[in-house]
């Protein structure tokens, strides 16, 4: 459901202490963009939206949600989505959110350790 690799990646590169400021906009970016989600109309512009999800869930780790936004863009580009399938993707969302909540603190200190141990190793 998350790609710790890429959550460790990324917070390697923003530094832990702005790591959480890079969370919160996040989930306010994507949570603003579901709900405009369902007032947009226009199949090109569902997918651009959708596109749009897709890459900020691929920056911060949500592969489930991004591999959900792969298919619905596609779907959107021919003019086969459904309000159940932004529905979907809502929950998906949700249920990525709460697992990253409850994850991440374990995750980071679980890769913080095993990095330090393979530099220790390596001294």
């Amino acid at each position: 459901m998350i790609d710790w690799q890429r959550v460790q990646e990324l917070q390697d590169e923003i530094g832990p202490d702005d790591m959480q400021e890079v969370i919160e906009l996040f989930v306010l970016e994507v949570e603003e963009a579901l709900v405009e989600l369902k007032h947009t109309l226009n199949a090109k512009d569902l997918a651009k939206a959708l596109h749009f999800l897709k890459g900020c869930s691929m920056n911060i780790g949500f592969q489930v949600v991004v591999n959900l936004c792969r298919h619905l863009e596609d779907a959107a580009a021919n003019g086969a989505i459904r309000p159940e399938d932004l529905q979907n993707l809502k929950t998906t969302f949700q249920e990525s959110r709460l697992k990253f909540e409850a994850d991440f603190h374990k995750m980071m200190v679980y890769h913080h350790r095993a990095d330090h141990d393979v530099r220790k190793e390596s001294a």
